[in-house]
């Protein structure tokens, strides 16, 4: 169970729980699943515009390139 979160209130000089309502999870999960999604597509057009991922194409244009090395 996780522990029991408090904010003071400085009107009455005391700590109150806070109340995470279902909505309030709902809005955080959201919010993670989000910015895991933009960071995900971040690092996924940075390892594609580097050495050391290479795509069908650049693999196939480097085979041609060697080949007319070759001839």
């Amino acid at each position: 169970m996780s522990k029991t979160k408090y904010y003071f209130d400085k009107d009455n000089l005391e700590f109150i729980p806070i109340k995470r309502t279902n909505l309030n999870k709902l809005f955080n999960l959201i919010l993670f699943l989000i910015s895991s999604i933009i960071f995900a597509g971040f690092i996924t057009v940075l390892l594609l515009n580097t050495e050391f991922i290479n795509t069908p194409q650049e693999l196939v244009q480097s085979r041609e390139i060697k080949n007319y090395e070759l001839q």
